[in-house]
């Protein structure tokens, strides 16, 4: 039975996923739409497009924006009990990167939640929230990759024993 860990980390698999395909079908449609020197063809056009992309990325990391205060959290407890060694510092700045565009992501929806204009506060908030998106999609697999060292630590750590049975001394017949 998966845990509400395993099921958050599902969560951010398929956003990781999404993402990638986001990204990839941006540079992809950019390529062809902008010159040599990365202007574009039609600004309006690339404009429409840039802000698809970022509703995109922003609906595609919905599900894991629940949960990744609780992912971080529990990834940077895991990594305390990890060896220090390249992959500790790797992931403590990957934990801060994320724990960082995480702060960017939740301000953002602040602000739109008290904006008058819904439809312009959305656009915006997907506009500004790309980068802290797009470190997610750079970073978030630090997560994955913690959790993944954590159980194999776990399981090749030996089993505690089993606690003895109490023997009870033998009564005395009076």
């Amino acid at each position: 039975m998966p845990t509400a860990h395993d099921l958050d980390l599902a969560a951010l698999a398929v956003y990781l996923h999404e993402a990638d395909r986001i990204l990839v079908s941006w540079d992809t449609w950019a390529d062809r739409h902008t010159d040599t020197d990365g202007w574009p063809h039609d600004a309006d056009r690339y404009g429409e497009r840039a802000a698809q992309r970022d509703a995109d990325i922003w609906r595609a990391f919905s599900p894991v924006r629940q949960c990744a205060g609780t992912l971080i959290n529990t990834a940077r407890r895991q990594v305390k009990q990890l060896p220090q060694g390249d992959a500790h510092d790797r992931w403590s700045h990957g934990l801060d990167t994320l724990a960082s565009a995480l702060e960017r992501i939740d301000a953002l929806e602040a602000e739109r939640a008290g904006a008058s204009d819904q439809e312009e506060a959305v656009f915006v908030r997907n506009e500004e929230a790309w980068p802290a998106l797009d470190d997610w999609a750079v970073h978030g697999h630090v997560l994955i990759e913690i959790d993944v060292a954590a159980q194999q630590r776990n399981a090749a750590s030996p089993p505690s024993p089993a606690p003895r049975p109490r023997q009870e001394k033998p009564r005395r017949r009076r």
